[in-house]
């Protein structure tokens, strides 16, 4: 039994290399995408400097999408992540709520100010999912982004979909 085991996780880090073959993804090791063995799909991209970054992929994810398009997709979106401007937008709500906010806000001004400073990083947050998306899109071509941006999808749903912080499917790609 621990050895189909072992063979399934070999099949899965086998599909996951194939899709960074596909991508020719000479600017990312293969050392950098890390399959985790988990029952929840998640792909998570890691670290503060590009250069440190790491692509966490977990096994449901990899067996839920059935093409490679898919995957080539989710490992092409995730290279995207792993840009300054991808990394300095993920870290921006940490620096401006830790530094500017105190540590028990009193003030209605300080929560109209976060409140608004949160909407605006939304809006921001958006357009970089945005920029991910096109980049990923030129890597795999416009009508495999979009096929692989829907499998995705498909298997990332959930009935809390609509609590995401990502922009609406029909402005993507």
């Amino acid at each position: 039994r621990l050895d189909a085991g072992r063979e399934r996780r070999g099949d899965l880090r086998a599909a996951v290399d194939r899709a960074m073959l596909d991508l020719n993804c000479v600017e990312i090791a293969a050392s950098k995408i890390i399959l985790a063995d988990h029952h929840m799909p998640f792909v998570l991209t890691a670290g503060l400097l590009p250069s440190r970054c790491q692509i966490f992929v977990s096994s449901a994810l990899v067996r839920r999408l059935s093409s490679g398009t898919g995957m080539r997709f989710l490992i092409a979106r995730a290279m995207a992540h792993t840009t300054w401007y991808q990394r300095l937008a993920a870290i921006l709500p940490v620096l401006i709520i830790t530094t500017l906010v105190p540590g028990v806000p009193h003030e209605a001004t300080t929560w109209l100010v976060l409140g608004i400073f949160l909407f605006v990083w939304l809006v921001l947050h958006w357009v970089f999912e945005l920029g991910a998306d096109h980049k990923a899109a030129r890597l795999i071509g416009k009508h495999a982004a979009a096929d692989g941006m829907r499998e995705m999808h498909t298997a990332t749903a959930s009935r809390v979909t609509w609590l995401t912080l990502s922009p609406p499917m029909s402005w993507r790609v």
